[in-house]
């Protein structure tokens, strides 16, 4: 897992040359978190049946996203899959927010390409999980892409 500086300046939405000063706490933020957090994931590989409308099957559960189905089209299995970087991200967060808040903003930038970064990872090693079988990996998509509710985060977090 690493944090592009570049991934950082975008999830501050920054625009133009970063001066010195901001790389420098962009390093500092960096390093403190990859010191401190303990990312974790986890998968499970599940059946999708295609219904009508946007309707579909995912490990026995009914859902209804034309957008989710657009983009599982002509698969039969997917994985669900969940990344954090731990409660030791949230803690370093929370201890900025009261003592240093641009320090807060900067570091939640900084986790942003961490979870990124470690997802791309994981999902790297399903990829390559799958490749004897012939079969490949769509990109990511999560609830709150499209038409896919938010809401239904718990459900697949309970699934997995």
């Amino acid at each position: 897992m690493q944090i592009d500086t570049k991934e950082v300046l975008r999830y501050l939405a920054f625009r133009g040359e970063p001066e010195e000063r901001l790389l420098q706490e962009i390093d500092i933020c960096s390093r403190e978190l990859l010191s401190t957090v303990m990312p974790k994931s986890c998968f499970l590989r599940v059946p999708v049946v295609h219904g009508e409308n946007g309707q579909l099957e995912i490990a026995g559960t009914s859902l209804c996203s034309k957008d989710l189905q657009g983009h599982l089209r002509e698969c039969t299995e997917a994985f669900l899959f969940a990344a954090t970087l731990g409660a030791q991200a949230d803690s370093l967060m929370r201890r900025y927010s009261v003592t240093t808040m641009s320090r807060a903003v900067i570091l939640q930038a900084c986790a942003a390409a961490a979870i990124e970064s470690f997802c791309d990872e994981q999902e790297e090693e399903l990829r390559k999980s799958v490749e004897e079988e012939k079969l490949f990996l769509r990109p990511r998509y999560s609830p709150g892409y499209g038409d896919f509710p938010i809401q239904w985060q718990h459900t697949l977090l309970s699934m997995l």
